[in-house]
């Protein structure tokens, strides 16, 4: 699923910003609790979401949401020249082309600053695990990703298209233990 476009750098615009993919602790059984979990992240996914403005998508699962993390996510993915729409997290405070909006004091839309865009993508990336897969593990959460935003970047193609333009990207099948292995 990753495209050639998969790995060309966006450019121009690109929102960003992250999301937790999983369950509630409190809706978990006493048991099946993580004991010591961060308040914001609990025991879910981390996904890194950038969009170009009318143009791909990309999200990337990541361990912990620090600017450790993120920094080199955002170096491969994004051109040096493109400018940034995110949150006002401190994690993106680093980004020198940073335009941001201020959720804390409601701001949602800053002149042409918005996180609009990626925040709808996220939520049909979620409706997609919920309604199809109804869960996945943080295992196989990349692959997930990947085939939505393959789905999300050819949204525009015809049903054959898409199965044409897939069949010349795969070049090869993925083996059930390839798939759990590796």
């Amino acid at each position: 699923m990753e495209t050639e476009s998969f790995k060309k750098p966006l450019k121009n615009i690109v929102e960003v910003d992250e999301t937790y993919v999983g369950g509630k602790e409190s809706n978990k059984h006493k048991d099946k609790r993580t004991q010591a979990y961060n308040k914001v992240q609990g025991d879910k996914a981390p996904i890194l979401g950038m969009q170009e403005l009318a143009g791909d998508l990309k999200l990337v699962h990541f361990e912990k949401t620090n600017r450790e993390n993120i920094k080199p996510i955002l170096n491969r993915h994004i051109s040096k020249n493109a400018t940034i729409h995110t949150d006002e997290s401190p994690v993106y405070k680093f980004l020198k082309n940073r335009k941001f909006v201020n959720h804390h004091q409601k701001q949602y839309v800053n002149c042409s600053v918005t996180t609009n865009h990626i925040e709808g993508v996220f939520s049909h990336f979620k409706r997609n695990i919920k309604g199809i897969y109804h869960w996945c593990s943080k295992k196989h959460i990349q692959m997930y990703a990947n085939m939505f935003c393959f789905r999300w970047n050819t949204r525009d193609f015809s049903l054959q298209d898409r199965i044409t333009f897939f069949e010349n990207i795969s070049g090869k099948r993925i083996q059930y233990e390839e798939l759990i292995n590796g």
